[in-house]
């Protein structure tokens, strides 16, 4: 598709969602056939109020509760894969672009519909959401920080604060530091903007399809929201540094590392091997955001693959039948020399074909497959190669 076709197109969904907000978070739990899944049908929308009643709001642990939903998400996102790779992170920072242009909302018939703010909806949450997952964080939070304020940052800012309270971890540690800077020196500029309007004793601005506009709330909610998100942010910071020491008490599979480290030294595995699991550990447990844990996946991916190819050579010498280098021929080559099971060799294609799904063609890898990743490679590297040394495959 063409790109610029495509900005088109995504200027036509946007406009909807100014005119009609697509975006919510469902509670997962509502899927429930039980009691908990009717109380949560039941009082929900009156939890979620609560929740939003509150500043700074109070972050659920569980990144997994909640779920963004959007029929305008979708549409914008099946714009992305129909264009080129290339076209792609391109495209997105040009419909990012919106979040400067004014007034980035319109006077709604609604009152309480999330997201909203005094009768006032906008496109630009949808835009955050689209933007930071989509990997165009950075993008987005150097905009922010150097925007002018508009009437649609007090319904941005609001988004914000449902993302980061009910889905934290779309943000990784990292961010989270350049987010509390980038709302920090929004917050100063609308302060600054405050103190002119006051100065000047202007009561209203003119904003392109909206009229005239009492700037003072606007700032006042801008400046009141920052202050809450920047909260927020340290909070998750903590939440990431709790799960990672907690993670780290892994004991068991820490020391089942160490272990497979130690094998593939005394087998005489190449030294790149034993580099590329020590980089997926790396990378997983210093991720910054999802697209490390990608990484992480994608060099553990590689791991198992190699694994197996280095291991040929020896399992020839012993068995005798000649080896084929190569993934398949090479899971193939363990069922046929005895050395796995019929089941053993499902379980291995089974799990190298989930590594490859989830982490070489999405875009992103969440934290939940990067762990399961991580742990089961760990062990079942810990298998191979203890059948390797019953087999009586010695250092070459």
């Amino acid at each position: 598709m063409d790109p610029n076709d495509a900005l088109a197109m995504a200027n036509q969904i946007l406009d909807e969602e100014r005119r009609s907000p697509s975006i919510s978070y469902k509670d997962t739990f509502e899927d429930r056939a039980d009691v908990v899944g009717i109380m949560v049908v039941l009082y929900g929308p009156l939890y979620m109020n609560s929740l939003r009643s509150r500043r700074p709001r109070e972050i659920q642990e569980d990144p997994n509760r909640f779920s963004f939903k959007s029929k305008n998400y979708n549409l914008l996102l099946a714009l992305v894969l129909r264009l080129a790779e290339d076209d792609r992170q391109q495209f997105i920072r040009k419909v990012l672009i919106r979040l400067v242009q004014q007034p980035g909302c319109k006077k709604g018939s609604e009152y309480g519909h999330f997201p909203s703010w005094n009768y006032l909806t906008s496109e630009l949450p949808l835009i955050a959401e689209f933007g930071i997952r989509n990997g165009a964080t950075q993008f987005l939070l150097n905009m922010l920080g150097e925007a002018r304020p508009l009437p649609g940052h007090a319904i941005l800012l609001r988004q914000l604060e449902d993302m980061i309270a009910l889905n934290f971890t779309v943000l990784g540690d990292a961010e989270y530091v350049a987010c509390s800077l980038s709302v920090a020196n929004f917050a100063a500029t609308s302060k600054r903007l405050l103190e002119d309007y006051e100065k000047q004793r202007i009561t209203t601005v003119q904003f392109p399809g909206l009229g005239s506009l009492d700037m003072r709330p606007v700032l006042l909610e801008i400046i009141d929201a920052a202050g809450g998100i920047q909260v927020q942010c340290e909070k998750a910071r903590y939440l990431y540094l709790k799960g990672y020491l907690e993670e780290g008490l892994n004991l068991e599979t820490n020391q089942d590392k160490d272990h497979v480290e130690h094998y593939l030294q005394q087998f005489g595995f190449s030294k790149t091997l034993v580099e590329c699991l020590n980089k997926a550990d790396q990378l997983y447990h210093g991720a910054a955001d999802a697209f490390e844990l990608k990484s992480s996946m994608a060099h553990l991916r590689s791991f198992m693959e190699n694994l197996h190819i280095e291991a040929g050579p020896s399992l020839q010498k012993i068995t005798g039948v000649p080896f084929t280098p190569g993934w398949g021929p090479s899971v193939h080559y363990l069922l046929q020399t005895g050395t796995f099971s019929g089941a053993e060799e499902q379980f291995a294609v089974s799990l190298f074909r989930l590594i490859s799904d989830e982490a070489v063609h999405p875009l992103v890898a969440e934290r939940e497959y990067a762990r399961l990743t991580r742990n089961v490679v760990i062990e079942y590297a810990l298998l191979f190669l203890r059948k390797l040394e019953k087999l009586g495959v010695h250092r070459r």
